[in-house]
């Protein structure tokens, strides 16, 4: 029984080829041989300094486009397409990483060959690279002089929200960022913070000076 939609696409196929052989369940070297028939475009097929996943471990991620990072997400591709193809095909829908990650989940859905678990792998990488750059911005000992300084690092996550979203930079005395909270999430047009929660968040790190816009 295939676990996911995506298998029952695209290894069911092969399998049933297989059958057909008098493959059965464990035989590796049939199933490789002969998926390389039903997906002849798969990366898998590709010389090994071109495939991106190789090509990153070598050379450096920096090295590879977006269309080959974005395939080492998806890992493979559909019959007539490798994991390539599909990836272009994202990129060429959704134009720019920063647009994958304000997506409805119904957009994702209308390219061929995109699953659930494709696309939560892809919304998962995204997500790790906002909460990297929060890291950094902790660790980097930033030091708050005006509210144009709180915009350039909120704005790249805040500004596609479909919701209003109030969060709160919590400064020392010297105004270097000890953290950022998301005190509510609202409607599409308000966020009603409440406002003893955030003051007790402060207490609690022992703050002198909480930021306000």
């Amino acid at each position: 029984m295939a676990k996911t939609n995506e298998a029952t696409s695209t290894d069911l196929k092969v399998i049933e080829e297989l059958r057909q052989l008098g493959w059965k369940p464990g035989d590796t070297l049939l199933y490789r041989q002969n998926k390389k028939k039903v997906y002849p475009k798969a990366i898998l097929n590709w010389p090994e300094d071109e495939k991106p996943r190789e090509k990153l471990l070598k050379n450096g991620e920096h090295t590879l486009s977006n269309s080959e990072l974005l395939a080492i997400l998806l890992r493979t591709g559909t019959k007539g397409q490798s994991a390539i193809d599909l990836a272009r095909g994202i990129l060429q829908k959704f134009k720019t990483f920063r647009n994958l990650s304000h997506t409805d989940l119904s957009h994702w859905k209308e390219i061929k060959g995109l699953g659930q678990a494709k696309i939560a792998q892809i919304k998962a990488a995204i997500e790790i690279g906002r909460r990297f750059r929060e890291e950094e911005v902790k660790q980097e000992n930033i030091k708050i002089k005006s509210a144009n300084d709180v915009v350039d690092i909120l704005m790249p996550r805040m500004r596609d929200l479909k919701k209003e979203v109030f969060k709160v930079v919590l400064l020392d005395s010297q105004n270097s960022i000890i953290d950022i909270i998301e005190a509510t999430e609202g409607t599409v047009n308000q966020a009603g913070p409440i406002i003893r929660e955030i003051f007790q968040k402060a207490l609690l790190m022992k703050l002198k000076k909480p930021f306000r816009k």
